[in-house]
């Protein structure tokens, strides 16, 4: 049986495991947010901890540092109401939601995040 099916299950036995399990991710998520944020996680941003000097030279740090650390919170604060709506409405809604988001996140950082 998947995870979506014990989460809406309805006699609740397994709710508060589920419940445990997306407190914990969008923790994580957030907490993540928050290191790049405040510029210490720049290593955890994909692609860019690979690059060479030169490819790192093309952007600049600090807006590339605030671009994905805001969209971790929010894709981490968009998970968490997911505990208590038993909607697969909202589910489907919150999965676009941070598809779009993630769009926009690359965007923004091949755009805004360059330097000129």
């Amino acid at each position: 049986m998947s995870l979506y099916f014990y989460i809406f299950d309805e006699n609740g036995s397994d709710m508060l495991a589920a419940q445990l399990i997306v407190f914990f991710t969008a923790g994580l998520v957030v907490g993540l947010g928050i290191l790049i944020l405040i510029g210490k996680g720049a290593n955890l941003i994909a692609g860019y901890n690979t690059a060479t000097e030169e490819e790192k030279a093309e952007f600049d740090e600090k807006k590339l540092n605030r671009i994905v650390g805001i969209c971790c919170i929010i894709s981490g604060l968009l998970v968490l109401p997911i505990a208590w709506v038993h909607s697969l409405f909202y589910g489907l809604f919150m999965t676009f939601a941070i598809i779009i988001l993630s769009i926009v996140t690359v965007v923004l950082s091949n755009t805004w995040a360059k330097r000129k």
